[in-house]
């Protein structure tokens, strides 16, 4: 199983314009690639962050299914939309792909690739079989023990405006 998932991140890191990619966990985990030597565009923490924020998102009720940031030096799509599905030391999890890309990243070719790609691992038998994944949502990381006092007050004050 492995081998497919790492193939999904080769094939991706192909597109003209990737310079990685990632599927992380609901809980902020590199899941795939296995080894990560390289962190000159994201820390591991960075990924926590981006976690977080999909729990704001969470909290207010929507769903976010892709989000992209544009830099002066790049881009920052997060993928949720994929349905992917991985083994993990919990179970079986749901992941989502961030892909770090220059500004010569073609998002069509970068779709079209994840497609291929995603056919080929969803259509293999240890795939398939494969149960649900458990559910993790992604506003459980903003509980207070998983965020700094400003971050607290932050959530505290967005849930508050969410209820209204």
């Amino acid at each position: 199983m492995d081998k497919l998932y790492e193939n999904l991140i080769k094939e991706v890191n192909e597109v003209i314009g990737v310079v990685s990619s990632y599927l992380i966990s609901s809980r902020g985990e590199i899941i795939y690639p296995k080894s990560v030597s390289d962190f000159s565009y994201l820390t591991k923490e960075s990924f926590v962050y981006i976690v977080k924020a999909l729990g704001i998102f969470d909290l207010i009720g929507e769903n976010v299914l892709e989000l992209e940031a544009d830099f002066h030096d790049g881009k920052l799509y997060i993928i949720n939309n994929l349905g992917l599905k991985v083994p993990t030391s919990l179970g079986v999890e749901k992941v989502f792909l961030v892909v770090v890309g220059g500004v010569n990243l073609s998002k069509s070719h970068l779709k079209m690739a994840l497609n291929v790609s995603i056919a080929n691992l969803v259509s293999n038998k240890k795939y398939k079989k494969m149960g649900d994944p458990i559910p993790i949502s992604f506003s459980s990381n903003l509980s207070p023990g998983k965020l700094s006092g400003d971050e607290v007050e932050y959530v505290k004050r967005i849930r508050e405006l969410a209820q209204k």
